[in-house]
């Protein structure tokens, strides 16, 4: 006993050092307020890299304040963690930012008090469920009054849990008394270990009840009925990609009708009302350079579907081209992330905005009814190469014309101009915590309608179905929920 107690302040001290030293590498990120309508952080326990946001009985107004947000996360806990966990939370007293104006006025009236202060922060309450395995992905759908979770653990298996109860808990501090006081923990209502492998594509239906569909990394696609106290899962598979299948999307409006994409590269559409062999009715074979990790289907322009690969590229087709086997190339594409796209989501609330995270660190919303300015680009092309054709011209001539003690003089001077170009850079670097050097504002497309920075290796986001232009975003340094002044 005294071994382990000895082990286990050592494991505490040695993780308290590595959380000093990361938050000394990671300095703030200073942003501007009038940027944001809302902005808050949550830190979590462990890395909780995918999540989905439960609906509210009451909707909410994103004009009054303070608003709520109820989320269910699933957690990756380090390995020397026995349990894994299911996070079902309840973030309120959200309230909007304070802008510059009226900072200056609480400065002028001097009357600060810490307990009004205090009661402006917004309060996280949470419970946890237990869970085996790491969570590799996790979604939520209501039915019948009752809250399910569906989760991919990274032991193989697929789970259903039942938290309507976790998430009334959490309602207020009573009840999560109560429920804490009861040690209720909800165990999986369904357990499903026929993928024999794990897995991450993973969606509800939207319009058939209580159905789903998962897929493994495999290449299998499962597809999930509700029946009366549990759910049937054909056990013939949809038979089509080449390696892992990544994500997974059921059309907005045809019930039989869904959508995956693949490590292979491809993009394929399903019709559950065809033939087994058969199943398959369009796709794109080399959609992108690399895997394809995420799509999305815009629940109002049902024929658009979006696209993010591991070559930083996002993409946008239109079905109806698809199904024809015509026209086989995206409608739109942005090539502006620097590394694989995590996630993307269209605006439930508005068609044309999509939001796009990357491992770059990077979150990205992006509006398709902005059209490029083409003449523009290309002037400002015909620009840059104009000064660099100028600039190497002028080297030439100067080279020409010099003597070989003036070229050493030269030399020394364009070392030092060097050395203080890349000091200059190191200072434009460490600005609040953020790259501005590669932020060449020319290289911008028009369609882009804002960048939020700030999250490590962002994995996951939503938009929140009932508040309009909010978005929460998991990362490995916890969960942001934002919304934008232009969104």
């Amino acid at each position: 006993m005294g071994l382990k107690t000895k082990h286990s302040k050592q494991l505490k001290k040695v993780r308290a050092r590595r959380e000093a030293e990361k938050k000394r590498r990671e300095p703030e990120i200073d942003f501007d307020t009038s940027a944001y309508v809302i902005y808050n952080r949550l830190d979590m326990t462990y890395p909780c890299l995918s999540f989905d946001i439960v609906k509210d009985d009451q909707p909410q107004d994103i004009t009054k304040f303070p608003i709520s947000v109820r989320l269910i996360a699933g957690a990756q806990t380090p390995p020397h963690v026995e349990n894994n966990y299911i996070y079902v939370m309840k973030a309120d007293n959200i309230r909007a930012l304070k802008q510059e104006d009226e900072e200056q006025d609480d400065e002028e009236n001097e009357t600060e008090d810490p307990e009004e202060e205090e009661k402006g922060l917004p309060n996280l309450t949470s419970v946890r469920v237990p869970h085996k395995g790491c969570v590799n992905r996790l979604r939520v759908k209501q039915v019948g009054g009752k809250i399910f979770t569906a989760s991919w653990s990274d032991q193989g298996k697929v789970y259903i849990y039942n938290l309507t109860t976790p998430v009334q808990a959490v309602a207020d501090q009573r009840s999560i008394r109560t429920y804490t006081a009861q040690k209720v923990e909800p165990k999986p209502a369904y357990t499903f270990s026929g993928h024999l492998i794990e897995g991450y594509a993973l969606d509800w239906s939207p319009s058939r009840v209580g159905s789903l569909a998962t897929g493994d990394c495999k290449k299998n696609i499962h597809i999930w009925t509700m029946r009366a106290s549990d759910w049937l899962v054909d056990q013939q598979p949809l038979v089509g990609h080449e390696n892992s299948v990544e994500d997974i999307r059921w059309s907005p409006d045809e019930q039989d009708v869904l959508a995956s994409c693949s490590v292979d590269k491809s993009i394929r559409l399903w019709d559950l009302r065809q033939p087994s062999i058969s199943r398959c009715v369009a796709k794109v074979l080399d959609s992108h350079k690399s895997d394809v990790n995420v799509i999305d289907w815009n629940s109002k322009s049902r024929n658009m579907l979006a696209s993010g690969g591991d070559d930083g590229v996002v993409k946008v087709w239109d079905v109806r081209f698809l199904l024809k086997n015509e026209n086989l190339f995206p409608v739109a594409q942005f090539d502006y992330h620097k590394k694989p796209i995590t996630s993307l989501q269209w605006n439930p609330h508005d068609d044309t905005v999509l939001a796009v995270s990357s491992d770059d660190d990077r979150l990205t919303l992006w509006d398709l009814a902005v059209e490029r300015d083409i003449e523009q680009e290309q002037a400002d092309e015909m620009e840059v190469d104009a000064s660099k054709d100028e600039g190497s011209s002028s080297t030439e001539s100067s080279s020409e014309s010099e003597d070989d003690d003036q070229d050493e003089e030269d030399d020394n001077e364009g070392e030092d101009e060097e050395i203080e170009d890349e000091e200059n850079e190191k200072e434009i670097e460490d600005i609040d915590g953020v790259d501005y050097s590669e932020l060449d504002i020319k290289k911008i497309p028009e369609q882009m309608l804002f960048l939020h920075q700030g999250q490590t290796e962002i994995k996951e986001l939503h938009w929140h179905p009932q508040l309009n232009g909010l978005i929460v975003s998991t990362a490995l340094n916890g969960i942001n929920i934002f919304k934008t002044i232009s969104a």
